[in-house]
């Protein structure tokens, strides 16, 4: 199946790759190819540079569902999340009461960390991405996964969230709470006393309790979260969810990409593509020949420099090609697709529309 086969019936579209590969870009131009094909979109980032903003030719889409275009049947919109104020969101809809609510979203820790955290940027794209599938108001999201030394881990990380307040040490938190409910402390309480009285010198009582406060009270949503992670991972591996692996020619970016492959087939979900991006060469420019006869027509002061830079095209184009060709001979199913570096950056609708021309 091509991809614009399967950008016609898929539901939920995830771009995973390294940092610097141009994933926004590629999530943009996808979502525009969709809206083209005249479905209703969701292009839904994490991007505290604003590429995408940059690319839609939008000031501001931060936390705001937004029309950028209008294609007749199909509709482009965009939204960049701001991880803050849809982390409260959340506190907000999981908390038993509001005074539960109001004790998160005031706690010193909870406003720390809440914006400041990798895990939070992943937690809330995943949360953000099963909000907008659920409201039904769209026939595709496109989600450009945020940056992260491991992109495949934010898919883990509302497992991953509900694991670490069962951990130990998180329930040694807890400990001065649970015994100060209680008419008597046991020795093992007494003895988590005294060590959490004995860390609080070394790093601060007052933080210290500002920790174990924001667990104690984010017990009481643990359920919900832990709910929520089940619905989420059903519906990363569901058949009308895809991914799209993004990377560039070089060795560490492909070695990646194919870890990323793997990744995604033990969880049993669907990888649509593979893109390989901004090619400096690789088949996509004039032929070495072409080259060569153009070297050779220069006036004869010129050629020497000029037949440097060659061998340094030919040396990348080597490259390139070596590593397209290691891809298509290791992911089956001629997924894998060349995009050639444009000759400026894209920052406008044309742009991504071009783009999309190429990838498609």
């Amino acid at each position: 199946m091509s991809l614009e086969e399967f950008l016609n019936i898929k539901k939920v579209l995830i771009c995973v790759g390294s940092g610097g590969v141009g994933k926004t870009t590629t999530s943009a131009s996808i979502a525009v190819k969709i809206a083209q094909m005249g479905r209703k979109v969701m292009v839904c980032t994490i991007d505290p540079a604003r590429r995408l903003a940059t690319s839609l030719g939008i000031k501001n889409i931060e936390n705001q569902e937004t029309l950028v275009k209008d294609y007749g049947k199909g509709q482009l919109w965009a939204i960049m999340l701001d991880v803050k104020h849809t982390f409260d969101e959340v506190v907000g809809r999981y908390s038993k009461t509001e005074e539960a609510r109001d004790r998160i979203l005031n706690n010193h820790y909870y406003q720390h960390v809440s914006g400041a955290l990798s895990v939070s940027q992943e937690f809330m794209a995943i949360e953000k991405l099963y909000e907008l599938h659920h409201s039904g108001k769209y026939d595709v999201i496109v989600l450009d996964t945020p940056p992260t030394k491991n992109t495949i881990d934010f898919l883990k990380t509302p497992t991953l969230l509900v694991s670490a307040f069962d951990d130990r040490f998180t329930k040694w938190l807890l400990k001065p709470y649970v015994a100060a409910g209680k008419k008597g402390m046991g020795l093992a309480a007494i003895a988590a006393e005294k060590l959490f009285q004995a860390l609080g010198k070394i790093f601060g009582l007052q933080a210290l309790k500002d920790v174990s406060e924001f667990v104690y009270v984010m017990q009481g949503m643990i359920e919900g979260f832990r709910e929520r992670a089940g619905v989420i991972n059903k519906l990363i591996t569901d058949v009308s969810t895809g991914f799209i692996i993004v990377a560039t020619a070089k060795d560490r970016s492909v070695e990646e990409a194919l870890f990323f492959f793997k990744e995604i087939e033990t969880m049993e979900a669907d990888v649509m593509a593979v893109v390989l991006n901004r090619l400096q060469w690789s088949g996509l420019a004039p032929s070495p020949d072409e080259l060569k006869r153009l070297v050779a027509e220069l006036p004869e002061g010129l050629q020497a420099g000029a037949q440097k830079d060659l061998d340094r095209i030919m040396a990348e184009g080597q490259r390139e090609d070596k590593n397209y060709r290691f891809l298509t001979q290791t992911i089956p199913g001629g997924i894998v697709q060349r995009i050639p570096q444009f000759p400026q950056d894209i920052h406008d609708l044309e742009g991504l529309e071009g783009y999309a021309e190429r990838l498609v």
